[in-house]
């Protein structure tokens, strides 16, 4: 009797357990080698939508002033397109700077779109400068933000698929305590 009631004990908890972990995005590896690669992808949401908006105007000066214009008109989707556009005029190594950093970042906080809180949450742990806690802590801040978005705010059409699996990667690869 009493190890009928275990395995029926085991079950049960092996059974919330799984329906936990269905409910979570998947995590393939905890190879933290690959947050770079993931940050790139990242990345190349926010260049596909300035090279629409290019395409859209045939003009970048015309793309910039549309993306901004639909930006302050309050289309939250428009600032993805107006942070690309720079990058797009600029080298691969001269697009992290200091102040695209802070405007993913300043974005992020302003209008808790979920792929600008991704890739301020990817920018602060891949930076390479500061205090490791304090790094740690503000990854997690935007990590808790991602995750208090709902199902339907983390959907849009610069959201895509991966991004939930992306902060879940992320979320492993922190160092721990």
């Amino acid at each position: 009797m009493r190890m009928a009631m275990r395995i029926t004990t085991l079950a049960l908890v092996l059974a919330g357990v799984v329906s936990a972990e269905a409910q979570q995005p998947e995590v393939r590896s905890a190879d933290c080698n690959d947050l770079g690669r993931r940050f790139e992808r990242l990345v190349s949401i926010y260049l596909a939508a300035g090279t629409a908006v290019i395409a859209e105007t045939g003009d970048m000066g015309k793309a910039m002033d549309l993306a901004r214009k639909r930006a302050v008109d309050g289309d939250m989707q428009a600032t993805v397109p107006m942070t690309g556009l720079p990058w797009l005029m600029r080298s691969k190594a001269d697009r992290y700077s200091v102040a695209s950093v802070r405007q993913i970042c300043t974005l992020a906080e302003r209008n808790n779109h979920p792929l600008h809180i991704a890739t301020c949450a990817y920018f602060t742990a891949l930076n390479p400068l500061g205090e490791r806690e304090e790094k740690r802590q503000l990854v997690l801040r935007h990590i808790e933000s991602f995750e208090a978005l709902t199902a339907e705010a983390r959907r849009g059409p610069h959201a895509p698929a991966h991004i939930g699996e992306d902060i879940a990667f992320l979320k492993t690869c922190l160092p721990p305590d």
